[in-house]
């Protein structure tokens, strides 16, 4: 199923860029936010009581960008792809896009789909998933109540729809 779900998101990717004709990619930027939802929360557990999120995005044309990796320099373990940290946004309104990643893994690990999506004009957000990601301890609870990941998700767009930065970028009705 999610073999299937990556396959669809790369064709509308493709179709989309296609009909826009042979417009030039968007640079990409990058942002995390710490995303802290009001009231009880179910953490499952986790050390980290929030919503950490890795952001990318359309960023002004004519941003630098640069290559990202995981793991040593010269001999890296991953190439994540090219983007800017900290780039100023563009003007949108852009598609929403939310990413999950899977059990043990994290937001970061999601960017290889999140920068190209990102380059073809869609803000991407990606979760690290509380008890159950590659940067903090595991917990029984976060691989267990694997139903809670669609609630971080919700209150993920939730909390980036409020926010001062981003949701002007972002299309509500895509």
């Amino acid at each position: 199923m999610a073999a299937f779900f990556v396959a669809a998101l790369a064709f509308a990717a493709a179709t989309a860029s296609s009909e826009r004709g042979s417009a030039p990619e968007w640079p990409v930027g990058t942002v995390t936010r710490r995303f802290v939802p009001e009231g009880t929360y179910n953490w499952r557990g986790a050390a980290t009581h929030a919503l950490v999120t890795n952001l990318w995005y359309p960023a002004v044309p004519g941003t630098s960008v640069y290559e990202h990796d995981i793991g040593p320099p010269g001999s890296p373990l991953f190439h994540l792809g090219e983007w800017a940290d900290d780039a100023r946004a563009a003007r949108g309104p852009f598609p929403l896009i939310a990413l999950s990643h899977g059990t043990g893994g994290s937001a970061q690990i999601m960017a290889w789909l999140a920068r190209g999506l990102a380059s073809r004009g869609c803000v991407v957000a990606a979760v690290n998933h509380p008890g159950n990601n590659a940067l903090d301890a595991y917990t029984a609870e976060g691989f267990l109540m694997w139903w809670e990941r669609a609630r971080d998700l919700t209150t993920m767009i939730d909390l980036l729809l409020q926010d001062r930065d981003f949701a002007p970028s972002i299309d509500r009705r895509r």
